[in-house]
């Protein structure tokens, strides 16, 4: 597996253990850790879910299509990004309960944050995209022709 497949991996089973934390601390007092929630859904939704999404994928879709992954240095950027950008959501959601309404900071590096962690998604569309285009048909090896005409040889022979 490449580097960025197994920090992907690594970085998804971090944030379900924290996300799986966050869960257990909102259930046991709710009223306390209600301003949480939507760091617990960040963190388990972006975090688990999309980095193994993306890992999977980077691991997977290349091997379909019998090529390599367009740019595995666009992969490791893409690592990079989602998890600073998803980390700095996760810290500064909860902050924005916690002040008024009216503290704008928090607000803004939130949505630098998110647009950041958007851009992120963005690179992995667009690097799974080129490793699967153009939708060529791969060529299959020699073993595998022959075997393929053996098969409808014995096919014909069946027939007959």
């Amino acid at each position: 597996m490449s580097k960025a497949t197994i920090g992907f991996i690594i970085s998804s089973l971090i944030y379900l253990a924290i996300s799986t934390l966050l869960g257990v601390l909102m259930a046991i007092n709710y009223s306390e850790y209600a301003r949480l929630t939507g760091t617990h859904v960040h963190i388990g939704l972006l975090g688990f879910l999309g980095m193994i999404v993306y890992g999977v994928g980077y691991h997977i879709l290349p091997r379909f299509r019998g090529r390599p992954l367009h740019s595995e240095s666009l992969a490791m950027a893409h690592l990079w990004l989602g998890n600073i950008t998803l980390i700095g959501m996760a810290f500064y959601f909860p902050s924005m309960a916690y002040f008024s309404p009216d503290w704008n900071t928090a607000k803004i590096l939130f949505v630098i944050f998110g647009a950041g962690h958007s851009i992120s998604i963005l690179m992995c569309v667009y690097n799974l995209l080129f490793t699967l285009l153009p939708l060529t048909p791969v060529e299959l090896p020699p073993a595998l022709v022959q075997a393929k005409a053996r098969i409808e040889a014995q096919k014909k022979k069946a027939e007959e």
